[in-house]
């Protein structure tokens, strides 16, 4: 797949610059034709590749090997994004006291997040930004990447579900996408989980990383051709610019277009692309930066300059956020790798039952050397948290003595 690092890169930055004109006074530009279809078809690229580059790892990896390196991608980078929006940003940035903040059960629901159901706000924490209360948008994914890694996993592991699960779970979104479109249901009308579910982009993205999925599956029976690409193309110009920002209200308007918009990027990641040596270099940070962009640049509203463009916050948050995902890259991701690497080439090597005993054997060391590296970082987080919440409470008494 000679552009598919290209094509994750150029998706990822162009989901962080919309989600920078999101945070900032710029977000109008984003409900204008073609420019209101720019997030969800970005969202959509993102996963209609993950879930490609997904079937591909587990048809070259066994069920351990495959789903241990993908954790390993992203479990550390997304538990210390969480833990630091908590316990970091929160308490610095909060309208209410420290001891308010701490003892709100929003804290610790927010806290959720770290078994994959999403959680949006924490107690005062950016109430006052142009999107208010939104700590971290991108956490509604979570579910969606489990659902492809479940997904990939059972279809590689029993052949019969090769079709039955991605097909059925399609069917069932449609159907239920199209039940609501007919009956006039508003994403307000739900309740709960199925708001989130059913009222939003979820089912669209969920599609597309199927379609990724299915693609990669029967990659020499689906057929890849220019006029199709080109056809896809048009057909995603004719939404953005016959289309308005109402059908965003709309479920089975992402379902419809997931479709295309997978077709297109998958044909992309095929094609020979530019600018390799730069998308090398970016690749490992990718998780980091889908990660952490979001609350970085919701930070930058609230304590950068006031009435921010969208490029502005884009040049503020852009910088940051990079080195924060070099950082977590070199000490968080790199150091769980790096044995699963080893570990994988041994497995590739082990030619009886014994080998395979020691391979699991070591496994399950590493994941308590793992587990025991989690608890440090977030023994960290907590001591950091200390330092800065006395820092905190020094503020608020020279302020009231004032």
């Amino acid at each position: 797949m000679p552009g598919l690092i290209q094509c994750r890169v150029l998706v990822v930055l162009g989901l962080i610059a919309c989600h920078s004109f999101e945070v900032s006074d710029s977000v109008a530009l984003l409900t204008t034709r073609p420019f209101w279809v720019l997030p969800s078809f970005f969202c959509d690229a993102l996963f209609a590749l993950l879930g490609f580059s997904i079937a591909q790892s587990r048809e070259r990896h066994g069920l351990s090997a495959f789903v241990s390196a993908r954790l390993r991608r992203t479990v550390p980078a997304y538990i210390f994004v969480i833990l630091a929006a908590a316990f970091i940003i929160g308490p610095l940035t909060t309208s209410s006291s420290l001891r308010s903040y701490m003892s709100d059960s929003d804290l610790w629901i927010y806290l959720l997040n770290l078994v994959g159901i999403p959680q949006f706000s924490l107690p005062g924490v950016f109430d006052f930004n142009s999107l208010p209360s939104i700590v971290n948008a991108i956490v509604w994914t979570v579910p969606v990447y489990l659902v492809l890694l479940l997904t990939a996993a059972v279809m590689k592991q029993d052949r019969r579900m090769t079709l039955l699960l991605p097909f059925g779970l399609a069917f069932v979104i449609l159907a239920t996408c199209l039940t609501l479109q007919l009956t006039d249901h508003q994403p307000s009308t739900l309740i709960g989980f199925s708001n989130y579910v059913l009222g939003g982009q979820a089912p669209g993205t969920l599609l597309s990383g199927l379609a990724g999925v299915l693609t990669y599956r029967f990659r020499n029976r689906v057929p890849r051709g220019r006029r199709l690409a080109t056809g896809a193309a048009l057909l995603l110009a004719a939404i953005a610019l016959g289309g308005n920002a109402g059908w965003l209200a709309k479920p089975l308007f992402y379902c419809l277009s997931a479709l295309p918009v997978a077709y297109l990027s998958i044909y992309l990641c095929l094609r020979p692309l530019p600018y390799q040596a730069i998308s090398d270099r970016l690749r490992p940070l990718l998780p980091g930066l889908y990660l952490y962009s979001f609350p970085v640049q919701q930070l930058a509203v609230a304590v950068g300059p006031r009435d921010q463009l969208g490029l502005t916050n884009l040049l503020i948050s852009l910088p940051v956020t990079i080195a924060i995902a070099a950082v977590s890259s070199r000490f968080l991701e790199n150091p769980l790798l790096m044995p699963h690497q080893k570990k994988q080439g041994a497995a590739l090597a082990a030619d009886t039952r014994q080998d395979v005993r020691k391979l699991r054997r070591s496994f399950a060391t590493q994941m308590r050397k793992n587990f025991a590296g989690i608890v440090g970082l977030s023994l960290f987080l907590i001591i950091v948290t200390g330092v800065m919440a006395m820092l905190y409470l020094a503020m608020q008494k020279d302020a009231g003595g004032v």
